[in-house]
């Protein structure tokens, strides 16, 4: 009995003195961080020498979100000092919870260095699977000779290191990183190449020196969140190696924030408008907020020369501003457009596009826009920023800033002519009141518009002299004008069905006018006389300033009516064509307008807009709308979303005009989007009357290709389908016969249009038949390499335009591209002429897990469509 007392007070004390040694062990290690941090070091041998704890051996030491890998390593339990010496690894562990689709989660879990936990899945109303994962992935890593250092404050010290961040590989000889984050490095080598840990990599910037600050900082220590994504460098005594050959000397580069080292783009070629060229471009993030940042572009042309300029982007919370500045010294200025060389307008050498765009929330309800465009002749865009020509071969230069009252906008606009090479309708400046239709007392509804200001018309400027017709150009004039409109409308309901009838007059002052009369005609050559190319034999007749003050009433008289019929089927489910439900709604509808013979005639009236065409109208107008409309987004947060769409309406003219009788147009419009892979758009209008068509000429070549459908004024199909992430196509048609028609106005009203343009005297005299067809297709399994297609082929003249091929290879850490292309056209003698281009681009491309690249993807999901225009070339 006695002995089992004696041994059972030995285990007893042997158990406190283990206790107590712990105990001191777990107060030398710290409360918060210490032998709950510690106690989980792994290694072959392990020993604890004082306060030190001595591994050897395949060392592993969790610390926090990172796991440090060593030969050995020495670990003070009080200081947290530490040394790890011998094939030193140290990674970041990542943790990210995600949404995605079962194709992404397929993607996502066949990365190597990532795990993927399936915490649930989800389907939505259509019927498609989400998978709710969180994923662990390797994030940052350093690995180093030797690392000495402090694990409580990330002073760190590295001998012969190699560090991944983010966006880019980095090694050096030495290095420090102190508490804050700042990294000083000497002899280093970066690169967003990876091959750079393997030193293999394709290109890099070696560098005397470098500093790597970080421009954010969540907490002190490795055991913290600093972002390592985050450092800006500035690095001194660099040269930029390809393949290890040194090919620059740089004395200093500097990578702003979030930006892979050295990202550029390059494209070189051969054009037959610019002869060889090399392009250069480097982005540049300047800060975070107000979020700025700046593309550099350095460009060569052999036959043009050399090109420079920036484009700079400042973007806050409440204010967007885009900057572009390009210029260059054209040795060939008429080399892209020679056939204008003999027109009125001349193409100097110093050639530039500056241009400034600004939206801007003073306030929650005062907005401002504005743009500003400088360009060094009227062919500018044209010849070198194709996009926005296409865009608008005309832009102006505005400001406007509007107030939102709780029951009217205020607004000011003020338009200048900066190019006096365009047409351009100055307003000096306008003040608007917008009132929108609301109610003043029982089922009465009133709208109107009040606006005055000083406007005046900038004919285009030509350098040579007008040399046919009657040799007169279109000559300047200005006025004051108060527009005021309002209109009165009677809301009455009959279940399912609707009539509005409505009446309104608009009251128009100018201060001045013409006493000589300037008819539609007249106006037309106006226009065609001002055009930049050609030289037009028409007559000129100008308005005069003799006419003085003019008052201008117009009045409206008119009804609307509409049914609405509709049935759903809620139980239809598609996951394939996301239907969550199905409706189907009817609304046939009729509105009528008239309004008499204004009091002023157009003709004495000075022109600047719809506003001063005005003229008598009566019509009818019968149509039909049909909508398919589906439930999009999770249940208790459901919208309407219209899969279908299609509307059909019918004019007919009480009073004919001209050689246009009483029966107008018959035009369909149909919109089909089912889903972000299939869109499809057309209308077309139909000459019902057989009184609307115009001798047909041939606009080039005297062919006529195509399709011969004489009862079509116009039928436009536009189509997208993209089945899979690499796999796009898309075309659209065009035909338009010469054709004139009614003009269908009314004050009070919105009228459907198939054709845009004026309101009035519409005439369409181009026979035009083209189409366009593209598709992109991955040729390789791997989706490495892919190729796309595009031509465009017009049937009034018989030829191919324009064909594109475009071959995209994926490499490592670039993506090349090789572009042909060829265009032709017909000169004055009707001569074929050819233009070539092949052109080579080349983009760095920074690393990126796929997760952050399933996030970007969606991401971009969210932006589309929302994009400033382009100012690329």
């Amino acid at each position: 009995m006695n002995k089992a007392f004696k041994k059972l007070g030995f285990i007893i004390i042997l158990f406190m003195m283990i206790s107590c040694q712990i105990f001191a062990l777990d107060l030398g290690l710290g409360n918060k961080s210490g032998f709950s941090q510690l106690k989980h070091i792994k290694a072959d041998n392990w020993s604890i020498v004082g306060k030190n704890i001595v591994v050897r051996g395949n060392v592993y030491i969790p610390y926090g979100k990172f796991t440090i890998y060593a030969d050995r390593a020495v670990v003070n339990t009080e200081s947290k000092d530490f040394e790890a010496i011998g094939n030193v690894r140290i990674y970041e562990l990542l943790k990210k919870k995600t949404m995605i689709d079962l194709n992404k989660l397929a993607e996502l879990s066949a990365y190597p260095q990532s795990s993927v936990d399936i915490l649930g899945y989800k389907i939505d109303p259509t019927g498609k699977q989400y998978a709710t994962v969180e994923v662990t992935y390797r994030g940052n890593m350093f690995k180093a000779k030797k690392v000495t250092g402090n694990l409580s404050s990330g002073y760190f010290q590295f001998v012969d290191f190699t560090v991944r961040y983010d966006t880019f590989t980095m090694r050096a000889k030495s290095g420090t990183r102190k508490p804050g984050g700042e990294i000083t490095i000497k002899d280093g080598e970066m690169s967003s190449c990876s091959y750079l840990e393997n030193n293999n990599e394709h290109y890099s910037v070696k560098c005397s020196s470098a500093t790597l600050s970080p421009q954010q900082t969540k907490g002190f220590g490795i055991s913290g969140s600093p972002d390592l994504g985050d450092h800006s460098i500035w690095a001194r005594n660099c040269s930029y190696n390809v393949y290890g050959i040194p090919v620059l000397w740089l004395p200093f580069i500097h990578k702003p924030k979030d930006e892979s080292l050295g990202l550029f783009q390059f494209q070189g070629g051969y054009n037959s408008f610019w002869g060889a060229f090399f392009l250069l471009s480097k982005r540049y993030r300047l800060s975070d907020s107000p979020y700025s940042s700046v593309k550099l572009m350095a460009d060569y042309y052999t036959m043009r020369g050399f090109g420079y300029g920036a484009d700079a982007d400042i973007v806050s919370e409440f204010s967007k501003t885009r900057i572009l500045g390009y210029g260059l010294y054209d040795m060939k200025p008429y080399e892209t457009t020679e056939d204008v060389a003999s027109h009125r307008l001349e193409i100097p050498h110093a050639r530039y596009n500056v241009r400034i765009n600004n939206v801007s929330h003073l306030t929650p309800r005062l907005d401002f826009r504005g743009q500003f465009q400088l360009l060094s002749d009227y062919y500018f865009l044209y010849d070198f920023f194709k996009n926005q020509y296409n865009n608008n071969p005309e832009p102006s230069t505005y400001g406007a800033f509007e107030y939102q009252f709780d029951r009217f906008t205020a607004s000011i606009f003020s338009r200048v002519q900066t190019n006096n090479f365009f047409n351009t309708v100055e307003s000096l400046p306008t003040f608007r009141l917008n009132f929108p239709r609301q109610e003043l007392f029982s089922n009465i509804y009133w709208e109107g518009q009040t606006s005055i200001g000083y406007n005046s018309m900038k004919w285009r400027e030509f350098d040579r002299p007008r040399t046919l017709g009657n040799k007169v150009d279109p000559k300047n004039y200005e006025s004051t004008r108060f527009d005021m409109v309002n209109m009165f409308y009677y809301n009455l309901k009959l279940k399912n069905f609707s009539i509005i009838p409505r009446a309104g007059v608009r009251l128009t002052y100018y201060s001045r006018s013409s006493e000589q009369k300037v008819t539609s005609k007249d106006v037309m050559a106006l226009c065609a006389v001002s055009a930049p190319e050609g030289n037009s034999n028409a007559t000129v007749v100008n308005y005069d300033a003799k006419g003085g003050g003019k008052v201008r009433f117009v009045g409206e008289v008119g009804v609307e009516t509409s049914a609405k019929i509709s049935r759903s089927w809620l139980n239809v489910r598609n996951a394939y064509w996301q239907l969550d439900g199905l409706r189907h709604v009817i609304e046939p509808y009729m509105n009528y307008t008239y309004i008499p013979d204004p009091s002023v005639d157009r003709d004495h009236l000075y022109f600047f807009d719809e506003i001063d065409r005005i003229e008598k109208q009566n019509f009818v107008r019968v149509g039909i709308r049909n909508r398919l409309q589906t439930r999009r987004g999770d249940y208790g947060n459901e919208k309407i979303y219209s899969w279908f769409s299609m509307e059909n309406y019918w004019d007919y003219h009480f009073e004919t005009n001209g050689d246009l009788g009483h029966v107008g147009d018959f035009a369909t419009k149909i919109y089909f989007k089912p889903t972000e892979k299939l869109s499809f758009l057309t209308f077309f209008s139909v000459d019902a009357s057989g009184n609307d068509r115009i001798e047909k000429t041939d606009t080039e070549g005297g062919n006529s290709n195509g399709l011969a459908i004489d009862w079509l004024n116009k039928w436009e199909v536009m189509a997208h389908y993209k089945p899979t992430e690499d796999i796009n196509l898309f075309m659209s048609y065009v035909l338009q016969n010469p054709y004139t028609t009614h003009s269908v106005y009314s004050m009070g009203s919105n009228f459907t249009e198939i054709q845009g343009g004026g309101v009035f005297d519409q005439e369409y005299t181009s026979l035009v038949q083209n189409i366009r067809f593209g598709f992109g297709v991955p040729l390789m399994p791997d989706r490495k390499l892919r190729a796309e297609y595009e031509f465009f082929y017009d049937f009034q003249a018989g030829y191919m335009r324009q064909q594109q091929l475009r071959i995209i290879k994926k490499l490592h850490c670039w993506e090349a591209a090789i572009e042909l292309s060829q265009g032709q056209k017909r000169n004055e003698d009707e001569e074929k002429e050819y233009n070539y281009t092949a052109m080579m681009t080349l983009t760095l491309t920074g690393m990126q897990t796929p997760l952050k690249k399933i996030n970007r993807e969606q991401v971009n999901l969210f932006t589309h469509g929302m994009k400033q225009e382009s100012g690329d070339k």
